[in-house]
């Protein structure tokens, strides 16, 4: 909570990309040229296109929805010895500058 302010940790459901993207521009800015460009193609293309997925958690503020935080992994399937495994590689997460040391928990 932020202050007394409610929030909610929930899966990535289809619609959040656009609250990510802007949480992204708001945690790591947008004029840093050794940053990729953060846009709705970007998320699409390092998130939606992966052919086994990602996992992403978030955290909104519960009265005005706004995504405050996020951890996401990227997944990837391999063979191991005959063996199918998964891999996860944790990518973007982050915490809105407002919301830091108020407790919110992914």
């Amino acid at each position: 909570m932020n202050g007394s302010r409610p929030y909610v940790v929930r899966p990535y459901a289809s619609g959040d990309e656009h609250g990510i993207v802007a949480l992204f521009r708001t945690v790591f800015g947008t004029g840093d040229a050794r940053l990729p460009g953060r846009d709705l193609a970007w998320w699409r293309w390092e998130f939606a296109t992966r052919p086994a997925g990602a996992q992403i958690m978030l955290a909104l503020d519960a009265e005005t929805g706004a995504v405050i935080a996020q951890y996401a992994a990227l997944v990837a399937r391999f063979t191991v010895e005959d063996s199918d495994e998964v891999l996860t590689q944790p990518v973007d997460s982050m915490v809105d500058p407002a919301w830091r040391g108020s407790g919110v928990f992914l």
